[in-house]
């Protein structure tokens, strides 16, 4: 299989050589998200270089052409979808079609969709040769009531499958800016970020932790922060299912009550530094989120009793979180100074970003 990283060039390649690509794997691993990022990517490069995105399953033949009467002439019309790339219209356009949950089109629409990736004219209706079809869906052993799929069809594009990586995911949820308790959480437990295998070795039916559910998790955890509020526990199972989120709600728990702010502060050199390694990861988020400018200086004492890792997580939870003193906090003498007696710590963290 293929990691989520690797996707961009993947698709950056079919691009250059005018082949479909189509991408299955689990659900809610970010497969789209990462074909948009990709275009994006292009089209800073090249401005005319278009995307246009459909629901397959809610397409039917009717978004490629349709035959209508003309009752003046008595003769039949042919008229075509303008949201889609046309050959006879733009025969030098470039860009991608994408062709999101793809396998869940229905038969018919597969008949339109075979002509459309193999460039026949459909009545005055036909692709750009330098526009490629980029499609994605759910890996086919996950179907639930899928139709049958013309295998001439799939042989038009080539197939590949994805999977959800840490190297991938976790640097796009600091840009994003997930919440430091869950980057924290996923970095001590990075099994976590996508259990869907899991939940099928179960055979159970309920929601699981994917790269989806994360984000959704952190934007209601901003949101119930920004208005002095708690989520609720079944909020969180909801989001993450039960097993992950028992284990996630323990942790937040662990952030706010294993060790005192106000203890580091005040003692950095001997405040209590929890035994188990997933509470560690619990006091870094908290401390990243807490810190302030005139009580740094005792913070970055304490975080050097932790070993590299930990103060690693730090610096990257500081730099990407909430924090409202981070700009003065890394803009400051003393954190300047404590960042250039770690050099294998740059090092470390250059390599990540």
């Amino acid at each position: 299989m293929t990691s989520l990283s690797e996707m961009k060039n993947i698709i950056k390649r079919a691009v250059r050589t005018g082949t479909n690509v189509h991408f299955s794997g689990n659900p809610g691993i970010g497969k789209t998200s990462i074909i948009e990022q990709t275009v994006q990517d292009i089209q800073q490069k090249d401005k005319d270089f278009k995307l246009w995105i459909l629901y397959t399953p809610a397409m039917s033949p009717l978004d490629f052409t349709a035959v209508v009467p003309d009752l003046k002439t008595r003769q039949l019309l042919t008229m075509y979808n303008t949201r889609l790339p046309n050959a006879f219209d733009c025969p030098d356009q470039r860009g991608i079609v994408f062709l999101g949950e793809f396998w869940n089109a229905d038969q018919d629409t597969n008949k339109c969709l075979q002509k459309y990736l193999n460039n026949e004219d459909m009545g005055g209706f036909m692709k750009p040769k330098n526009v490629i079809v980029i499609s994605d869906s759910n890996d086919i052993a996950h179907h639930s009531g899928v139709v049958s799929q013309s295998l001439a069809l799939l042989s038009r594009s080539r197939s590949v499958t994805v999977f959800c990586d840490v190297k991938t995911t976790m640097p796009h949820f600091e840009d994003i800016g997930v919440v430091s308790s869950v980057v924290s959480f996923l970095t001590a437990r990075p099994d976590l970020i996508d259990n869907f295998e899991q939940l099928l070795s179960t055979n159970t039916r309920t929601q699981w932790a994917n790269p989806r559910s994360w984000v959704r998790l952190s934007n209601a955890i901003k949101d119930a922060e920004a208005h002095d509020e708690e989520l609720t526990e079944d909020e969180i199972i909801g989001d993450i299912g039960e097993a992950v989120g028992r284990e996630f709600i323990g942790f937040v728990r662990a952030m706010k009550t294993l060790v005192k702010y106000t203890d580091i502060v005040a003692n950095p050199e001997q405040a209590e530094i929890p035994g188990a390694v997933s509470d560690r990861y619990a006091v870094m988020a908290m401390l990243a989120e807490s810190v302030q400018f005139k009580e740094a200086t005792s913070v970055f004492s304490y975080v050097d009793r932790y070993d590299q890792e930990l103060q690693v997580l730090f610096m990257r939870l500081l730099y990407k979180g909430r924090n409202p003193d981070m700009k003065k906090i890394t803009e400051s003498e003393k954190f300047v100074g404590w960042i250039k007696s770690k050099p294998e710590l740059i090092e470390i963290i250059s390599k990540r970003a």
